[in-house]
């Protein structure tokens, strides 16, 4: 299959939500409340994704051929100040993991940081999510760990850190 990755447009936020809250259902299912997972939704997704993508962000997203948007990853200044970048969500539908589309929304994200004078990048991922091993791999160095609340819960969050953008863009291109 063919996928194109692309940079997200304004119009593109109802479709970007839609995967956002698919994502989070499976992805999140043994780890957060059925009930909270279920009181996600699209409308309020998409006002999220219209003020993100009004803003100044680096997000992409994967779409097939047949435009169907089918992942996304956004991208901008870290939040607390620590460290340049920041990867603040990246999320695939389920059914197409394993086809380093994942891997090539990153890169996306991680040339557009680079083009505008950013060294590093930082995420942010629940501990107990099974994707934080794709950080990991890609030699994220785990250098935080909190704890967040979300619908009553306590999670616990580990932060990984990339600070050669070169070198991970190069170790990027090899996997892609």
């Amino acid at each position: 299959m063919n996928v194109i990755i692309r940079k997200a447009e304004k119009q593109d936020a109802p479709m970007v939500a839609r995967v956002h809250v698919e994502s989070w259902r499976t992805t999140y299912s043994s780890i957060l409340t059925k009930e909270y997972l279920n009181s996600l939704n699209e409308k309020d997704k998409c006002e999220l994704w219209n003020r993100v993508l009004s803003e100044n962000h680096y997000t992409f997203i994967a779409e097939t051929e047949d435009n169907k948007v089918i992942g996304f990853a956004s991208f901008g200044k870290e939040r607390s100040g620590d460290y340049c970048g920041e990867l603040f969500a990246i999320y695939i539908l389920k059914e197409y993991h394993g086809q380093r589309i994942g891997t090539r929304l990153f890169q996306s994200g991680v040339e557009a940081l680079m083009k505008v004078g950013f060294k590093d990048v930082f995420v942010w991922v629940i501990a107990e999510n099974p994707s934080r091993y794709f950080y990991s791999s890609l030699n994220g160095e785990k250098v935080k760990n909190e704890k967040v609340k979300i619908d009553n819960l306590l999670v616990d969050e580990e932060g990984y850190l990339w600070n050669n953008l070169q070198k991970l863009n190069e170790q990027l291109s090899r996997i892609v």
